[in-house]
């Protein structure tokens, strides 16, 4: 694969990125994990340069090379998504037509807070999620278990949280809000997944079942 970094301009100033072109007027960007990188998307980009499609893999802030946030704190996709939407004006302003986004883990929360908030968002035909992170207070309470605690202990978690970083806990359920994710979906996750409950993807593929395609 041939492919070049480029800066896509955001509002806190220029975001890293790798382009990979393909021959069609569809872009694909990809969105990482939390403390992720580029290069876990690479893995998907052959099979999208197979379709046709040109490959953003993106960065946001807190990442290596990109700007911080303003409170140096991630924000679970609240704010980050606004990164993902500069890169989608950037891909727009390079000739794509149409958009199609790949989020992984806090990626997936990054890809549905643009979906609910970007004037963009119309401008994206689908999305591939793989295990995503769609319901913070679901995921808390998951790793408490996780840890051999009940489910309440993370309680203290969400309280620090919310103080911190001012979180709209409604907000980080996408399925609050599912008409944003009306769309075609292509949807992954692992059962052995530690980290991000399986039951949120099936939560999702339950609820959209004629758009969702669940592996």
């Amino acid at each position: 694969l041939a492919f070049g970094s480029v800066d896509v301009p955001g509002e806190l100033g220029p975001m890293p990125a790798w382009l990979v072109p393909g021959r069609g007027a569809t872009w694909a960007i990809i969105v990482h994990g939390i403390n992720g990188s580029p290069e876990a998307g690479l893995r998907i980009v052959p099979a999208l340069r197979r379709l046709g499609l040109s490959s953003l893999l993106v960065t946001y802030r807190e990442d290596p090379g990109a700007p911080s946030s303003p409170d140096d704190m991630h924000h679970m996709g609240l704010t980050e998504w606004r990164d993902l939407e500069a890169a989608a004006r950037f891909a727009l302003s390079r000739g794509a037509r149409r958009l199609f986004l790949a989020g992984h883990s806090m990626g997936g929360s990054v890809t549905a807070q643009f979906m609910r908030r970007s004037r963009l968002a119309p401008r994206v035909s689908g999305l591939l999620l793989d295990a995503p992170a769609l319901d913070w207070e679901e995921i808390l309470s998951f790793n408490a278990t996780e840890m051999g605690l009940p489910g309440f202990a993370s309680l203290p978690v969400r309280w620090a949280i919310g103080f911190r970083i001012d979180a709209d806990w409604e907000s980080l359920d996408a399925l609050s809000e599912p008409e944003s994710l009306r769309l075609p979906i292509l949807l992954f996750h692992g059962t052995e997944d530690s980290l991000v409950p399986i039951s949120i993807s099936e939560d999702l593929a339950a609820e959209l079942p004629e758009l969702v395609t669940y592996y």
